[in-house]
């Protein structure tokens, strides 16, 4: 997956955090070039519509908006 965009879509989310909480807790949201898309009930519907819609090396972020932040998390790794 691409990163170019990676820091516009975290800065996005981290911006908007009150609001995607309030309005998509418990939901995974799609973010591409720093503009909200959808949010969706479970990951992998999520990150499907993210390929479907920008492919495979799409640059997108798929985020799951919870009251609990992860501890950690990896982006674009490839082992």
């Amino acid at each position: 997956m691409a990163l170019k965009n990676l820091g516009q879509n975290i800065e996005y989310v981290n911006s908007h955090w009150d609001e995607l909480l309030e309005n998509h807790s418990g939901k995974h949201v799609l973010v591409h070039e720093g503009v909200f898309i959808d949010a969706f009930d479970d990951y992998k519907t999520s990150a499907s519509e993210g390929i479907r819609r920008y492919g495979l090396d799409g640059d997108f972020l798929v985020r799951q908006i919870s009251d609990k932040k992860p501890l950690n998390f990896v982006i674009g790794a490839r082992f």
